[in-house]
């Protein structure tokens, strides 16, 4: 099971913030600490590649956060 990182928003009118939550359950089950839900306090949809354009420090922190764990993870 390879680790996975859900970027829910936090206003999304299609799918709740909790259905991200339930399916990163659902592989920790499995797996414990394999998945993680990292919630965007904006409104509007978003591109995952703007993250890393200063629209929000502290969740790019956290993206980069985990793309270093999987580097040590190798």
């Amino acid at each position: 099971m390879p680790r996975t990182m859900l970027v829910q928003r936090q206003l999304d009118e299609l799918v709740p913030p909790m259905v991200a939550q339930n399916f990163a359950n659902a592989i920790n089950a499995v797996v414990p600490g394999r998945a993680v839900v990292v919630i965007a306090a904006w409104k509007e949809h978003t591109e995952l590649t703007r993250l890393f354009l200063d629209r929000d420090p502290m969740l790019s922190a956290r993206v980069i956060d985990w793309l270093r764990i999987l580097g040590a993870a190798g």
